[in-house]
């Protein structure tokens, strides 16, 4: 946790005693020498502070040290810093030899960092040379750079003020800054690094000065072309450089890309070279898992994965997912496979948005796609009941300018859900009767609508700087089928409203927003703050939500301190439900809600290696929106909505290795909404057993 130095009484200990290999081993690998105390590196801390202090406009700022040693030996170097008078930017101008790089400069300096009145920063000024070499490097001056950018310092005409004078300097040699243009761009789309291309037999295709020269015919040229955003004619631009770089590598069908360019001969032209080597088409695994999820319950699964990265030439990728898993209960007396489930999906991405309408000068840079996919599962819950659900999607994914904002709208989500009760558990079916509510979320679903996403990621790249995560999503369902429904009615009474193909429609709006802030409080360690949101409200012809559009809480990647789906809703207290069967209750009465407020704090600190840990606090609840007589408390108050907060905290472990994370999370109930009497069980901390702990395993960080 930053607290106790382990790795420095992992070095002492194997310090001790005689070396060997694995007491080295030990020393050199995990653990960490002691600090010594060094004079000489008191004096150079000064100078760094001073020079740093100096960098931040105090001019004249002045530091002394003083030593204390103390009883135990160790030493303690206390600073005292006298950073006395601040100087501020005075005026700010601007000078160079080049008309067009003044002109250039001028017209862009309301976005300029230097500022008058503003505190004396060096780092603010280096930020300005990159601006301005950017800037210049945007509009065709290849060969600039921030070398090419100095100060002129005045600190003699005000108090306390520094007048700065920024320069554009030319080059030493004869040649001045000009820019430059694109002429022809040479795109190699099978290029081998480790084949030369002298005597291979290539052919080349010419479309409006775009050059595909290659072996065979691989890929479409229009693929490529609409995906460089480099254009001949065009002056040289860093950012269309940098688009286009990321835009080929996204398209996923090539393992390198590399952009070059080569200056044309007594001229101010530029040939583009882009240089594409070929990834593998196709690829397949086969993964098994074993898992537990009580003491006499195990469950084996097995998933075959397929991809095909460009089916049809043009970077389409055709992706095959089959899966099937079972759960063995070892104790049953009737039968030994207690559940069975079945899982087909099938999808294609194209790297293009397919509409009617040319986009094209709308959408380039912003990588679009279009995805289809295609579902089907087969649930059952042997003696209990059977689910069979199918799923088609449709839409558009693109990503902002800035690379910062990801958005998907699929138009069409279809979504089909269907449940045999004919062979359910009369028990089963005799709790569905008792609730209106439960009973409408376990009858078949026509769901039809429309869903938005939208992620915003601040995340920098290679940085360690604050940065925020942000999720919003938007479903609404059934309008269009309400509509065309409205509509036939008009001509035919008798046509029921309510169903489409003999199944109800679902008709619901849904909305849920993911807030997350990543606060770096150390080289290892972090805080992590998370809000979680959510809202759905069914209407018109469904009078409550489809079951697997409900929320829930409880689980690894929400309040960890209930199992997955247990908590709520609102002061609900399954045990004191007068059905008769508990365990039946407890297996198949998944508890989901229409509202979800929760809240995450987590202390993330590295322990030893890839060994870290985690504490953490969860908040939170769902609710409903209607009163159900089977769950009493569940709905949302006003009045006491707050009062059913849960709270849960715990201890985690992580085996970080970078590009996969195994979790351990061990989650206390705090606070227990649903003993309304006396929700809060600090004064059972004693008491407290393995009984009360919720072990969660899981893969990846929470959030």
């Amino acid at each position: 946790m930053g607290l106790f130095r382990i790795r420095l009484q992992i070095y002492n200990l194997a310090d001790r005693r005689k070396e060997n290999r694995f007491r080295w081993w030990l020393k050199n690998n995990i653990g960490e020498p002691p600090v010594k105390f060094d004079s000489l590196k008191i004096e150079r801390s000064k100078v760094m502070m001073t020079n740093y202090l100096l960098n931040k406009g105090y001019f004249y700022a002045e530091i002394d040290h003083s030593v204390e040693k103390q009883s135990t030996g160790l030493k303690t170097v206390y600073y005292t810093i006298r950073a006395k008078d601040l100087y501020r930017l005075g005026e700010i101008a601007f000078q160079t030899d080049t008309t067009k790089i003044r002109s250039l400069v001028n017209e862009n300096m309301n976005q300029t960092l230097l500022k008058t009145g503003d505190p004396f920063d060096v780092d603010v000024m280096q930020r300005e040379r990159e601006r301005i070499s950017r800037l210049l490097r945007d509009n065709g001056y290849f060969y600039f750079n921030r070398e090419f950018v100095s100060f002129d310092l005045d600190s003699t005409v005000s108090d306390k003020k520094i007048d700065v004078l920024l320069r554009v300097n030319q080059p030493q040699n004869e040649r001045r800054h000009q820019q430059m243009k694109i002429r022809n761009i040479y795109v190699y789309p099978d290029y081998d690094p480790d084949v030369s291309q002298l005597n291979l037999e290539l052919d080349t295709v010419k479309t409006d000065n775009f050059y595909i020269i290659r072996k065979e015919q691989n890929v479409k040229s229009a693929t490529l072309i609409n995906n460089i955003l480099i254009n001949p004619g065009d002056l040289y631009s860093i950012t269309e450089y940098e688009r286009s770089l990321a835009q080929l590598s996204d398209l996923g069908i090539f393992r390198f890309v590399n952009i070059r360019y080569q200056e044309v001969t007594n001229s101010n032209e530029l040939d583009c070279l882009i240089f594409l080597t070929p990834a593998k088409r196709q690829e397949m695994s086969v993964e098994a898992e074993v898992n537990t999820h009580s003491e006499t319950v195990i469950g084996a699964g097995l998933m075959y994965r397929y991809r095909n990265r460009n089916i049809f030439r043009g970077a389409e990728v055709l992706s095959f997912n089959v899966s099937g898993g079972v759960d063995f209960d070892w104790e049953s007396s009737t039968q030994l496979i207690n559940t069975s489930d079945f899982q087909f999906e099938a999808g294609l991405l194209v790297p293009k948005f397919m509409i009617p309408v040319n986009l094209q000068s709308i959408y380039r840079g912003v990588r679009p796609k279009t995805r289809f996919t295609t579902r089907f599962n087969y649930l059952n819950r042997f003696d209990f009941y059977t689910v069979f659900s199918s799923n088609f999607l449709f839409g558009y994914e693109w990503r902002g300018r800035n690379f910062q904002r990801f958005h998907s709208l699929y138009p069409i989500s279809f979504n089909l859900v269907s449940f045999d009760k004919e062979n359910a558990n009369p028990a089963f079916l005799e709790i569905l009767e008792r609730s209106p509510l439960l009973n409408s979320s376990f009858s078949n679903q026509f769901i039809l609508g429309l869903n938005y996403n939208m992620i915003w990621n601040t995340q920098p790249f290679r940085s360690r700087e604050n940065f925020f995560y942000f999720i919003w999503n938007i479903d609404i369902a059934g309008n269009m089928l309400n509509a065309v429904k409205s509509l036939y009615s008009n001509i035919d009474e008798e046509v029921d409203r309510e169903k489409i193909f003999s199944i109800p429609y679902s008709q619901y709006a849904k909305t849920e927003g993911d807030f997350r802030y990543y606060i770096n409080t150390g080289e290892y360690n972090s805080l992590v703050l998370r809000l979680n949101a959510g809202l759905a409200v069914p209407y018109g012809n469904s009078e409550v939500l489809p079951y697997v559009k409900q929320f829930f809480a409880g689980g690894p990647n929400s309040i960890r301190a209930w199992r997955v789906r247990s908590l709520g809703p609102g002061g609900y207290n399954i045990e004191e439900d007068d059905v008769e069967n508990l365990e039946l209750r407890q297996v198949f009465f998944d508890q989901t809600g229409d509202i979800k407020i929760e809240a995450n704090l987590e202390y993330r600190f590295d322990i030893i290696g890839f060994f870290k840990g985690a504490v953490f606090t969860d908040i939170g609840n769902i609710w409903l929106l209607r009163e159900d007589s089977l769950r009493p408390y569940a709905e949302f108050s006003p009045d006491r909505f707050y009062r059913e907060i849960a709270v849960g905290g715990g201890l985690g472990a992580r085996l970080d290795f970078n590009f996969f994370v195994i979790r351990f999370d061990f989650g206390f109930p705090l606070r227990d909404p649903a003993q309304r009497d006396n929700p809060w069980r600090f004064n059972q901390i004693r008491k407290w057993s393995l009984d009360d702990m919720n072990f969660n395993l899981a893969i990846g960080y929470p959030f």
